[in-house]
């Protein structure tokens, strides 16, 4: 009795950002934290930097899913054929090119927000018939290119909407902001939407690799990165809360890099249950039947 007073005492202390966050989780069912980490690769320097990536992390036993649009999918797809052959699972990310290379850097294209819904819908399916074509599977879920420019809660039902018609189980295509109002998951059409989060200091931000490089021509990981990553854990288990880490990278921006591999030696040494996109939601599955939300 003494302690589940003590830890309910320490909870005063949480930011209401995270106290909110992690009571749903504890309404849920949910005792202890898990992880999904999951790779956007928009690139084609992704594809050889995601093998590295997958061997590191196999090693430390950390599951890890796989976001690649259709174009870089025909590009490298031996590579891609070779992850998918060793469990790697695939989101459907859209089949346009989601860069393009303008002599010095990678520049973003390819905005959902600036093309008709059709023109949506045709690279959704175009990107679901490549991966079915390419790896010999269905993807499992889905993550929009640049999502961040594609949150209104129209324009996320919408893509629900499309995500239920291929037969997809979940979406990971949402800001965090859609997992501090409708909770770390939440079921809209008939699909397990997973929300990416921030860190503990700055809730709102994504703590992805493009946020924290120091250097976005050389991709330079900055030590911010694995600070953020580590205060979050560290937190989460000071104050014993069951938080959903759902987190992604991209490849090239993480491979060798000491913050990344720091963090993700972090993770298991913590030893956190981690978790592929469709094995996250099928644990939400069941516990948000009949829930509501605001898409």
């Amino acid at each position: 009795m003494l302690a589940k007073i003590y830890s309910l005492l320490k909870r005063r202390f949480i930011p209401p950002v995270w106290r909110r966050y992690t009571n749903y989780l504890f309404r849920n069912g949910i005792s202890s934290p898990c992880f999904f980490l999951s790779f956007d690769c928009d690139t084609d320097a992704d594809a050889a930097a995601g093998i590295e990536v997958v061997e590191f992390l196999s090693e430390l036993g950390i599951k890890a899913s796989f976001a690649v649009p259709g174009t870089q999918l025909v590009n490298n797809r031996d590579i891609y054929r070779h992850l998918a052959a060793s469990g790697i699972e695939f989101l459907n990310h859209g089949y346009l090119p989601h860069t393009e290379w303008d002599g010095e850097k990678y520049i973003a294209r390819t905005f959902y927000n600036e093309m008709p819904r059709d023109a949506v819908e045709e690279d959704i399916r175009k990107a679901d018939a490549t991966i079915r074509d390419i790896l010999g599977c269905p993807p499992k879920g889905f993550r929009a290119p640049h999502f961040g420019y594609f949150q209104k809660t129209d324009e996320v039902a919408f893509m629900h909407t499309v995500c239920a018609s291929l037969g997809y189980t979940y979406a990971s295509t949402t800001l965090p902001a859609y997992a501090f109002e409708n909770g770390p998951a939440f079921l809209s059409h008939g699909i397990v939407e997973l929300p990416v989060i921030g860190s503990w200091s700055s809730p709102h931000t994504i703590l992805d690799s493009w946020n924290y490089l120091a250097d976005r021509v050389h991709y330079t990981l900055s030590d911010t990165y694995y600070e953020l990553f580590a205060e979050t854990l560290i937190m989460a288990e000071k104050y014993a809360l069951p938080m959903l880490f759902c987190w992604y990278a991209d490849p090239s921006h993480v491979v060798g890099q000491s913050p990344f591999m720091k963090a993700m030696e972090l993770v298991a040494g913590k030893g956190l249950a981690t978790y592929s996109g469709s094995e996250c939601a099928a644990l939400w599955a069941g516990r948000l039947a009949g829930a509501s939300c605001a898409v």
